[in-house]
């Protein structure tokens, strides 16, 4: 397991121009904050962007407990002295280092640091913690006096809401924005086996975003969004949204995660036992991007497809589920294999994993119309040794469009059963371009014809797929489309029941109904999928257009908290669907 090294501070830049702090803020009866850890006791109930720390009694938010966290750009060399004037009790931290410490309410007081000593244009983080202390608060300014000797409210164009890359060494739940513009560094690193929570935070970056350095971990991953940087060095690649190894308990729930790369959601290996598990739920993913960095800002049109969700060399685990995400990759902006991969995974016999009730649209590859891609957008996958192969999963009330050359693949594992899901491809993008790899809508199949003692017990029953091969394409090199819902082998023909085609026209009015009956089942059910209102999809709204790769770098987020800058990220990513 490799490290996750920290980003040292000096050469760090601050893109894009967004200034201000990150500020959170709590109603809580006991005390939210700690002196000895930057973990707190609860979750906000309000997260916005503050351009300046400048409130008096009327404009300040309604709060008990508030934190102000980022960096701070120097503008000078020499020393600096700050100023916190509020009758709040009051815990300045500067990289780290606490310069003030008054944790008692009074009446409005200057409270002052000891002096630091900076390098003009070097950023800094800063965490700034107040608290009223049910005195209500009277006002909070953040002053510094500059070398020159002016003393001045800290300006926001000193200041940027993003902390630079953590590592989180004890237990706890974390809050916050943070952000990695090194490729080699990751966002946040989890070097603690005790219970770790990372909730309603801002995480973004061009390498790993979150990847635990020590076995045995205990994550969850709940309500973030998660953002995949431009690497800016020719070939390089993104890393995953979350990579984890051999943890001994997994929730990631209710992220949006949008252009990342790598396996996206990454879990290799599991060491948990008895109730601990995997749960990868109400997650929103938009572009699992692989491609390659131009170094310009751009892209290069080649790279390495990635997925969505892979899961690795996990044996034996119950109560596993990957349920009620949606996931969309558009062609131009994104490059992925298997949207959903599971090398050898497995359930048990009496607690089957489940992956169900996911919305699955896209699987492209860069040459849409002249290069092949294998993928499906759920597939099995691995060995062909029946006591490490996939085994003992359900995959059921799914609805994949468009992926690649399967909606659903079974080519290894046993005890495997896919039922009551839709498959829809039209075989085309936009344009009238077709897709070069479009293949099946549900395949079982021995591939690497492992023979019945190996590959056995898998059913495909209740599923409905209308799946379009497009002429010329790679499995029909006829003049007329073919449809090809089903292709079974190498199965008992009593556990495929009951499968039925399209009853309609295969075209993007199906495509729309099927987006329409995932909608209506989020709004039935109350779930949402990422950090979005109750029952609205990310994407229903949208109109449909063409990507333009040239400009699918996206520069900054702005705006007040998640959901703002989840709206800034679709926009600068355009909503593209084929």
């Amino acid at each position: 397991m490799s490290p996750c090294l920290l980003e040292p501070l000096e050469g760090r830049l601050c893109l894009s121009g967004e200034t201000g702090l990150r500020g959170d803020y709590y109603h809580s009866a006991s005390e939210v904050f700690s002196n000895s850890t930057i973990a707190v006791a609860t979750t906000p109930s309000q997260s916005e962007t503050d351009p300046t720390i400048a409130f008096n009694s009327a404009n300040i938010p309604p709060a008990s407990e508030i934190r102000w966290s980022g960096q701070i750009i120097a503008p000078q060399n020499g020393s600096y002295v700050f100023h916190v004037v509020t009758g709040a009790a009051v815990r300045l931290w500067i990289n780290g280092q606490q310069i003030i410490n008054n944790w008692n309410s009074s009446a409005f007081a200057n409270n002052v640091s000891t002096p630091i000593t900076w390098t003009a244009g070097a950023s800094y983080d800063i965490r700034l913690d107040v608290n009223e202390f049910g005195a209500g608060f009277t006002g909070v300014k953040l002053h510094w006096l500059l070398p020159d000797g002016t003393r001045q409210i800290v300006p926001a164009s000193q200041l940027y809401p993003f902390s630079q890359p953590i590592s989180l060494t004890s237990g706890g739940l974390y809050v916050g924005s943070w952000e990695s513009t090194n490729n080699a560094v990751c966002t946040i690193g989890v070097s603690t086996s005790q219970p770790v929570t990372i909730e309603d935070s801002t995480i973004r970056g061009s390498g790993l975003l979150i990847q635990n350095t020590v076995p045995d971990t205990q994550i969850s991953v709940i309500n973030n969004v998660g953002d995949g940087l431009n690497p800016n060095i020719a070939g390089a690649l993104k890393g995953d949204f979350l990579y984890v190894e051999d943890a001994d308990n997994l929730l990631v729930e209710n992220n949006t995660i949008i252009g990342v790369g790598g396996y996206g959601i990454h879990v290799y290996g599991f060491k948990g036992s008895g109730d601990q598990t995997i749960k990868i739920l109400d997650n929103n993913i938009h572009n699992s991007d692989g491609r390659f960095s131009d170094g310009d800002g751009g892209y290069e049109s080649s790279g390495v497809m990635t997925h969505s969700i892979a899961l690795q060399n996990i044996y034996g685990v119950a109560g596993m589920q990957i349920a009620w995400n949606q996931i969309i990759n558009a062609p131009g902006v994104s490059y992925v294999n298997d949207v959903v991969n599971l090398f050898e995974v497995s359930g048990t016999a009496s607690s089957p994993m489940q992956v169900d009730n996911n919305y699955i649209r896209g699987l492209y590859s860069l040459n849409v119309a002249g290069t092949y891609d294998s993928g499906s957008g759920i597939t099995t996958d691995g060995s062909d040794d029946p006591s490490v192969a996939s085994a003992f999963i359900n995959i059921f009330d799914n609805q994949v469009v468009s992926t690649g050359s399967a909606g659903i693949g079974v080519p290894a594992g046993h005890n495997i059963n896919v039922y009551d899901n839709t498959l829809l491809s039209t075989g085309y993008v936009q344009g009238g371009v077709p897709v070069f790899a479009s293949g099946t809508g549900v395949y079982v199949n021995d591939l690497a014809d492992a023979g019945p003692g190996e590959f056995y017990d898998n059913a495909a029953y209740d599923n409905v797929s209308g799946w379009m091969e497009p002429p010329h394409t790679q499995q029909n090199g006829g003049n007329d489309s073919q449809q090809r819902d089903y292709e079974f082998a190498n199965t008992d023909g009593a556990t495929l029941d009951n499968n039925a085609d399209w009853p309609g026209a295969i075209d993007n009015a199906a495509k729309a109904q099927v987006l329409a009956q995932w909608d209506a089942k989020l709004q039935q059910n109350a779930f949402v999928a990422g950090v979005m209102p109750v029952g609205q999809s990310a994407y229903s709204a949208q109109p449909e257009a063409v990507a333009n790769p040239a400009q699918s770098q996206h520069t900054a987020v702005t705006g007040d908290g998640p959901l703002a800058s989840i709206a800034a990220l679709l926009l600068q990513y355009a909503d593209v669907l084929e």
